[in-house]
């Protein structure tokens, strides 16, 4: 799993797995900062240098992640003076790997990665040793029959005092229940309005576990603005977020993603459906909702696999872009997938409206329902719910990595219509696009080859 940092990766001018020796060199003349250390040398083998790791590890996972700089001199200067490659070998990798499992306590997430220097000889190069942002601290040393807690302190590192330590594990606890609060906040905050009274909305909510704190301003609406139109470009043929023009609005300490068209006649009595919305909050926190169309004329509304399967995937995209390219988060996420059922028309019976899962047989006039699946109603399940852990480095690095993400809660989705597995996706993620129908597969397929989607042969 790949962990992101993205305040080294613009000073790189590269991404922390694709960065080379160039990039590396790129750091000379730059300061450290809480978030980056340099190292001229490997970790000696000695108590010093395996407590030296140990340390160095746990002070930034006790802030806010960073990254270890092996090959950089920094000749007690605090900048990059020199470049001084050291050997790369997998014993050396081990050996780290050990020191830091066997010291610190709870294991942060990090990473080792190696960056060969063409320019040197004997197999020299540079390591990167990257810690992710960490919910879990405050994290420990191993010490003298003891426990230290360190932390990354400007470009220094000192240690926790006993009432920090105190707050430090306090806040863990707290920050755990927290975040499963605030998910239900950011849910509640997506706008769900439509001409019908019975309206089943497919809402997405996400929460990451590094807080960002964006500052409201023309400018950053601004910027949401353009990130927004590049994200809508890259949904899938199919999404709700397609039918309607998507217009950037502010709220309370949040950006809203409106349909511009909605109530565009209030005075003449015109109401447009609202398809979708966004709620994307200054913290990094989204929340993503989707009409999921209801026939009001009758009792069932009619769904297919593949129209489920890109309103989820649209709904994380937008989600996870947001919260990796706006508010700069990293490494893991709280995800929430629910689907409400409200109960139906009343007339002469009370009746429960169903949500059907069916498959067009010979077009989309002529819809049967799909063997084995059972309609959702609040008769049968009250509501749907599926909580999940998305690894947001992963699953923005490509859309092949968010195809994966979208599974076990797309999956969930289906196994509540009584199926033990969809027919349009893999358990790797993969389309199934043979399984898709007809109308979406040409679509589904250039989207896919165009964003390297994996697709079963």
């Amino acid at each position: 799993m790949s962990i992101r940092i993205p305040a080294i990766e613009a000073r790189l001018g590269q991404s922390l797995q694709d960065v080379d020796a160039q990039g590396v060199r790129r750091l000379l003349g730059q300061g450290e900062s809480e978030d980056l250390d340099f190292k001229g040398k490997l970790y000696d083998n000695g108590q010093k240098g395996q407590n030296d790791l140990s340390v160095d590890v746990a002070a930034l996972a006790n802030l806010r992640g960073g990254v270890i700089m092996l090959g950089l001199d920094e000749q007690k200067s605090g900048t990059a003076k020199v470049a001084t490659p050291v050997p790369l070998s997998d014993q050396e990798e081990l050996r780290m790997r050990q020191i830091v499992a066997s010291n610190v306590v709870p294991l942060p997430r990090w990473e080792i990665r190696a960056v060969p220097d063409p320019s040197s000889s004997g197999g020299h190069g540079f390591y990167l040793l990257i810690v992710a942002p960490s919910d879990q601290t405050p994290h420990a040393v191993k010490q003298n029959n003891g426990l230290k807690y360190p932390v990354r302190d400007g470009t220094s590192t000192r240690y926790l005092t006993e009432h920090e330590v105190a707050d430090a594990y306090r806040n863990r606890f707290t920050l755990a229940r927290a975040r499963i609060d605030r998910l239900k906040e950011v849910e509640d905050r997506v706008e769900s309005r439509s001409q019908s009274g019975y309206v089943p909305w497919l809402k997405l909510a996400l929460v990451p576990a590094s807080r960002s704190s964006l500052r409201m301003s023309n400018n950053a609406v601004s910027m949401v603005g353009g990130w927004l139109s590049e994200v809508l470009e890259r949904l899938p043929h199919g999404s709700n977020f397609e039918a309607i023009r998507c217009d950037v609005r502010t709220g309370l300490r949040c950006f809203e993603l409106r349909n511009a068209l909605f109530d565009e006649e209030p005075a003449l009595g015109i109401r447009n459906p609202e398809w979708a919305s966004a709620h994307l909050a200054l913290d990094g926190a989204s929340g993503v909702g989707v009409n999921l169309m209801p026939d009001v004329d009758h009792r069932e509304t009619k769904v297919t696999q593949e129209f489920l399967y890109v309103q989820v995937f649209s709904a994380l995209l937008i989600s996870v872009r947001y919260a990796t390219d706006i508010a700069r988060a990293s490494g893991d996420a709280l995800l929430r997938l629910r689907l409400p059922l409200p109960p139906g028309h009343h007339a002469r019976n009370a009746v429960d409206q169903s949500l059907v899962l069916v498959s067009p047989m010979f077009g989309t006039d002529d819809m049967r329902r799909v063997s084995g699946s059972r309609p959702l109603n609040t008769l049968t399940l009250r509501e749907f719910v599926s909580e999940q852990t998305v690894d947001l480095d992963v699953a923005s690095m490509s859309m092949a990595g968010l195809a994966t993400a979208v599974v076990r809660p797309y999956t969930d989705l289906v196994n509540a219509f009584g199926l033990a597995e969809p027919s349009t996706i893999t358990p790797d993620g993969r389309l199934k696009l043979a399984f898709w129908h007809s109308g979406y597969q040409q679509h589904i397929r250039r989207w896919a080859e165009r964003y390297d989607v994996p697709i079963v042969s």
